[in-house]
């Protein structure tokens, strides 16, 4: 059995799952190539996670010549399916349709017996033609905005796929939706949970360390853009009931919002308070982890639809023991109830979000003993739903039938 595996971007820093996934696979013995559209962050080649994975990645060449007729095809329903594409992406589906005749040629040439493909957007729409063309098994992965916003051909896309892999339950419930009414395979579908190698992720309390009820180090992390809610989690660091204590907080990260965000930071005065240091590397990344007093993860669902599924860094910082705050924002209650963190509604006045994460905030602060309860429970339902060995055993089952 060998596997072509497309990605967009490898290795991108957002995306370490997809490095787990693959890594385990590998451990597993599974034979595969990865091809993506673009190389990704070259920083990211000396981290464990991706440096063992480098020799199997391959870059797709651009491609603008007419040659794809003679990887995709001539028949009727290769022209039909070429048709759908370029009515899907308009002006750019040339370009696409001669990467996707590249990415036929690569799998043609290494002798691939299936194709899997991350990502509902422009990957599985190329590991799609690709596969159909070669009469190859298609398996597909979708994770969030790639569904709620990106999606490519999805009906066209969930009906040829063997099986579609999804990580979280707003997602898989947006697929069934999409797909009310069909013909579908009754277990077609499959929620699949983005794991942790947990040997990697020890608990340890941070009770401790809120037991001094005026002082609190919290950390944020996640990509600079709308739905990670951060410009909301700004402003409650200037709500008046976290005045009189000593707060710092870290956002970890970088992207579009970050020169909006800095104003934001200094008009409020909270450049003393709050700093972005960027990407960090996966050691640095755990060093801020073993330094924080608590998680704030405060996603909200944008305009356009967008929203989070389960983001890795919660995950991660709830394997560690360290206490959370969240939203009910996207599919963040997969793994936060109650019982196991603190959970801001969404759903309000959003006027008030920003007041209710800082109360979040001071109860986690003056509430230590509470705080580390919730912690503590947090981890064990990480073991039980999130280990990355146990989580992954349909997809390496998947991928391996002849």
């Amino acid at each position: 059995m060998s596997v072509a595996i497309i990605v967009d971007t490898f290795p991108r820093w957002s995306e370490r799952f997809i490095a787990r996934e693959l890594n385990e696979l590998q451990r597993r013995g599974l034979d595969f190539t990865i091809y993506c559209l673009r190389a990704g962050d070259s920083d990211c080649d000396s981290d464990p996670d991706f440096s063992g994975l480098m020799h199997r990645r391959v870059v797709l060449p651009s491609c603008f010549l007419p040659s794809f007729a003679r990887e995709l095809g001539l028949d009727a329903a290769a022209k039909a399916r070429m048709k759908l594409v370029e009515n899907e992406l308009g002006v750019t589906a040339f370009r696409q349709i001669g990467c996707a005749d590249s990415l036929a040629k690569l799998i043609r040439e290494h002798r691939h017996t299936s194709v899997y493909a991350h990502f509902a957007s422009l990957p599985s729409t190329l590991g799609w033609l690709a596969a159909e063309a070669l009469k190859l098994p298609f398996v597909m992965s979708c994770h969030a905005r790639d569904v709620f916003v990106d999606g490519q051909l999805l009906r066209e896309k969930t009906d040829c796929a063997r099986r579609v892999f999804t990580c979280n339950k707003k997602a898989l419930n947006e697929l069934q939706r999409l797909r009310d009414g069909g013909d579908v395979v009754a277990d077609k579908f499959v929620l699949m949970p983005h794991g942790l190698p947990l040997e990697s992720y020890p608990f340890s309390s941070h009770g401790e360390r809120t037991s001094n009820t005026k002082s609190l180090r919290l950390l944020a992390s996640g990509r600079f853009v709308p739905k990670k809610g951060f410009r909301d989690l700004i402003d409650a660091m200037a709500v008046s009931e976290l005045s009189d204590a000593a707060i710092t907080l870290t956002i970890l990260g970088d992207g579009v919002e970050r020169k909006s965000m800095t104003k934001q930071i200094a008009r409020l005065g909270l450049s003393s308070r709050i700093s972005m240091p960027g990407i960090v590397a996966d050691q640095a990344m755990r060093n801020y982890y073993d330094d924080a007093d608590a998680f704030v993860m405060p996603s909200v669902e944008t305009p356009d639809g967008d929203s989070d599924g389960l983001p890795n860094a919660l995950l991660e910082a709830a394997a560690f023991g360290i206490p959370i705050i969240g939203t009910n924002a996207g599919s963040l209650s997969d793994l936060l109830n109650d019982e196991s963190g603190i959970i801001i509604d969404r759903t309000i006045d959003a006027a008030r979000v920003s007041r209710d994460i800082a109360l979040a905030i001071r109860d986690v602060m003056i509430n230590p003993d509470k705080a580390a309860a919730r912690a503590l429970r947090m981890r064990q339902f990480v073991e039980e739903r999130y280990d990355n060995r146990r989580n992954i055993e349909p997809l390496f089952n998947e991928l391996s039938i002849p």
